[in-house]
């Protein structure tokens, strides 16, 4: 009868202790190859979050580059920014590669800026271009939608967006003004997350720019004395601009141009009731209106 020796006083393994080590190393290996697969899973996730942030970064870099290009005001465009909304930015600027062909001899084009939020937890910021090449501006392409439509160029710069991820409203754009003529401070919020719902958070981007070379509209103020009940002697020298310029002055009563000249003789009749406002113009066109006032002649 043939006898199976486990083991021998010399030490020397045995099957049944060859197929435990061989047991324990398996589960050894499972769990090496788990964690393995495991820090694989979490070391692309990590690249992705950076790539992600990467371009959330470069984008609001790019806004600030353009913003620091910005076309001033001319009398044929008096306003460099064309529309200014919590996540929808048009803008004219400088276009760097240029020069542009034809009579576009500044070589201006037209931005936009805006957040498709149609997926909360995957918005995308698009960049929308538009060129030309006459004198005059053209009108502006359709930004009823993100993207919109008639546009030189579009291109998505930024995944992974969540401004308004959760029911929140976190503005990618903030003004200084409301008034598009006198934005001056533009600031700038991406929040970027490759997976809302894990670990780790979201990250915040944020930027801006003051646009300290941008032509600003002039401010128009006025005062008045009556001579008697001939006329309304009107003085704008209260007026001024900004940056110093000088301004052409426009009087009006009721809304039509009446006379001109920072002073202005307004011959009137007695027993009448004038609504007169002052309205003044840079060099480059930029307008500046006053409060109208109601002035009674007896």
């Amino acid at each position: 009868m043939i006898r199976l020796r486990l083991s021998s006083e010399r030490g020397e393994m045995g099957l049944i202790e060859l197929l435990v080590a061989m047991s324990m190393f398996g589960g050894v290996l499972a769990a090496t190859l788990v964690t393995f697969q495991n820090f694989d899973i979490l070391s692309r996730r990590t690249v992705d979050r950076t790539a992600a942030q990467d371009s959330a970064r470069t984008s609001a870099d790019r806004i600030v580059r353009d913003l620091r290009n910005l076309a001033s005001p001319t009398i044929a465009q008096p306003q460099a920014v064309d529309k200014a909304t919590d996540y929808d930015f048009v803008f004219q600027t400088v276009d760097s590669v240029g020069p542009n062909t034809g009579a576009n001899a500044a070589n201006i084009k037209r931005v936009r800026w805006c957040l498709d939020q149609s997926t909360p937890a995957n918005e995308k910021l698009y960049m929308q271009d538009q060129k030309w090449v006459t004198l005059a501006t053209p009108a502006a392409p359709s930004s009823a939608a993100c993207p919109g439509t008639g546009w030189s160029s579009t291109t998505v710069l930024a995944s992974n967006i969540t401004n308004t991820y959760g029911g929140q409203s976190r503005p990618l754009f903030t003004f200084n003004s409301s008034t598009l003529t006198a934005i001056r401070e533009i600031h700038i919020d991406l929040y970027s997350d490759l997976d809302p719902t894990k670990t780790p958070n979201e990250t915040h981007i944020t930027s801006g720019v003051f646009l300290r070379n941008q032509n600003a509209a002039p401010v128009a103020s006025f005062t008045y004395a009556l001579n008697g009940s001939s006329a309304i002697v009107l003085n704008g020298s209260q007026s001024y601009d900004p940056e110093g310029d000088a301004l052409q002055y426009s009087w009006l009563d009721g809304g039509v141009k009446k006379g001109t000249g920072v002073t202005y003789s307004y011959p009137v009749t007695a027993n009448s009731d004038h609504s007169i406002q002052l309205q003044v113009f840079d060099p480059a066109g930029l307008p500046g209106n006053s409060s109208t006032v109601s002035i009674h002649v007896p």
